[in-house]
């Protein structure tokens, strides 16, 4: 893999690549984009790029030590922060579902030493909207003063959760969403177009879509389902044997409730109704990062949908 092999994102790795020839790249970025468009693995490659033994100023070779170490997350000067890396620096047991101070406070001791074997150090942050306020104002610190051949990129999905002046002290790449075309190629087998539609641009939505047509409760069942709803053929006994399935299912009620709101997008015809529904759903989902049984919270959100279609 190089940047020449970064599908769908022209716009973003031109940039890059100007930047690269004119020795001008940041000290700080943000790849903003939703999950599964290139921006990890671009992050991946631009350590690639200034850590390559024998590649040419604007990508890499692919087959030095240091690609192959980059490639396999092994390098000494890549450094991923996520919530395994998180898990396993601060020696918790339970993985978290933020990002916390003390991990960023272990980040700044590691960027403040020199490179081990490469030229640039690279820190690639994700969930970057995770940070929590702690998190994000000590990372504040070091976007303030960055060290000398060292690179932070923050991958995010949103800038909503980032305060202001974080995103000031980074320059913004956005990443968009694949088209149907660069799916099939990147997969490298056919996919269904309705299944197309639904990834909404995002290569591992598509793989989740198509790992999730054989389950039981998967994607085709869901557009079943919410067929039958639309038309009020849905009895209150299916609404409670999908809630079970879905609990004794590989499917998660989160990814049901993506799946959903895909759906309604590509079923509603009527604008009016497809606002009202698509508001309820996405209110729900807000709902759900606070939920902690989530049996009852999909046989509630479920039971109001049935409420709206058919009484």
């Amino acid at each position: 893999m190089s940047l020449k092999n970064i599908l769908g994102q022209n716009k973003a790795i031109n940039l890059l690549k100007n930047q690269i020839i004119r020795n001008r790249l940041a000290h700080s970025y943000i790849f903003l984009g939703q999950r599964g468009v290139g921006r990890k693995k671009t992050a991946i490659e631009l350590s690639k790029i200034l850590n390559c033994y024998s590649g040419s100023n604007i990508d890499c070779c692919d087959s030095c030590i240091s690609c192959q170490k980059i490639d396999k997350l092994i390098h000494p000067d890549l450094h991923i922060i996520d919530f395994e890396w998180q898990r396993k620096i601060l020696e918790e047991k339970i993985l978290s579902n933020v990002l916390k101070i003390d991990a960023i406070r272990a980040m700044q001791k590691e960027i403040n030493l020199k490179p081990y074997e490469g030229r640039y150090k690279t820190f690639i942050i994700e969930p970057a909207e995770r940070l929590n306020i702690d998190a994000a104002n000590c990372l504040l610190k070091t976007l303030e003063e960055p060290p000398e051949n060292s690179i932070i990129i923050l991958i995010t999905t949103t800038l909503e959760s980032l305060p202001k002046t974080i995103i000031s002290r980074c320059q913004k790449i956005k990443f968009e969403n694949l088209n149907n075309d660069i799916i099939k190629k990147i997969l490298g087998y056919n996919i269904e177009d309705e299944i197309l539609n639904l990834s909404n641009g995002s290569i591992e939505k598509a793989k989740l879509l198509v790992d999730s047509i054989n389950i039981e409760t998967g994607i085709k069942y869901q557009i079943d389902f919410f067929n039958k709803l639309v038309k009020n053929q849905i009895q209150i006994s299916e609404i409670v044997e999908l809630v079970t399935k879905i609990n004794e299912s590989k499917n998660s009620v989160e990814e049901f409730v993506n799946n959903l709101i895909y759906i309604v997008r590509e079923h509603f015809s009527n604008k009016i109704q497809y606002l009202e529904t698509m508001e309820f759903i996405l209110n729900s989902k807000k709902e759900l990062r606070y939920n902690i049984n989530t049996e009852i919270f999909l046989q509630n959100l479920l039971l109001q949908l049935y409420k709206k279609f058919v009484c």
